[in-house]
Formats: structure tokens, sequence, C-alpha cells
């Protein structure tokens, strides 16, 4: 079962980082040549970059869980003992689901903040609670990569009991 979440959530997070980096990166080369070589600037652009920017980052944070690319520091970590190693990797894991769901949460409450006082971007008029609303969806695709990751590692942890003894 497992194996089929983690299709179904990279198949999410991919699409939605490759789709947004993509477009942030031909909207940008567009409005550079529009900007520098026709000399009529699009006033619009700097508003869906930013929407895009914001999108980018955190599908392609919910791709590092997955990946387990996040970054580590292992200079003291690797020095301690197995049995502290898994106590550490422990106390990690939760306060890393800790704050996935306290930004989630935080993020939630600010989409329904900005539906309920129907606020929007400036020069497009897209609703807040749209390109926000992104942001807690991505919250949720990272814990649940979070959860996925702490799983395998109890498995992988047990396998190496079984085996070395």
């Amino acid at each position: 079962m497992i194996p089929k979440i983690k299709k179904v959530l990279s198949y999410i997070d991919e699409i939605g980082f490759g789709v947004s980096a993509s477009v942030l990166t031909i909207l940008t080369v567009i409005a550079v040549f529009m900007r520098y070589v026709v000399s009529n600037p699009l006033m619009w652009v700097e508003e869906v970059q930013m929407i895009l920017i914001v999108w980018s980052v955190f599908f392609g944070g919910s791709i590092a869980f997955r990946e387990r690319g996040h970054i580590a520091i292992d200079l003291l970590y690797e020095r301690f003992s197995p049995k502290l190693k898994r106590v550490i990797d422990v106390i990690i894991w939760v306060i890393v689901a800790g704050a996935i769901c306290w930004i989630g949460k935080l993020q939630i409450d600010r989409v329904i903040t900005m539906a309920a006082r129907n606020q929007t971007t400036t020069l497009l008029h897209i609703p807040r609670a749209l390109v926000y609303g992104v942001v807690a969806f991505a919250c949720l695709l990272m814990l649940i990569n979070h959860i996925i990751c702490g799983i395998e590692d109890i498995q992988n942890s047990r396998k190496e009991v079984v085996s070395n003894g």
C-alpha cells in the first residue's frame, strides 16, 4: 500500500513542481524579452512569478521530504552509538512532523481568513485563498511523505535487528 501512496504523491508533487517551475521560467524569459527587447513590460508578470515561486518551493519541499533530500548535519551524529542515533532520529522526526503540522495549521487559518475577506491579488484579482491554499496542501503532502519515510525507517530498523541477530 505504501508504494502506491508514494506513487500518487510523487505524481502530484512532481507535476505541481514541474508545471509551476516551468511556467515560471517561461514567463520570466518572456518578461525579460518584453521589457528589454520590445520595451513594453508586462505589468502583471511579477504577481504571477511570486505565486509560482511559492508553489515551486512548497511542491519542491514535498519532493525533498519524499526523496530524503533535506539538509542534515552529520558531524556529531556519526559519532553516536546506534541506539542513541535511533533516539535522536525519533526526536527529530517528531519535531519535524510537529513543525509541518504547525505551519499547515497556520496556513489553513490564513487561507480561511483570506477567503472570508475575499482578498485578491492586486493586479489580476486572483483569490489569495487559492494562491496560498497550495501551501497548506503542500504541507499535507510533506506530512504524508514524512510519515511514510518514518514507517520505512521503522521497517528497515526491524530488518536490521532481525538480520543482526
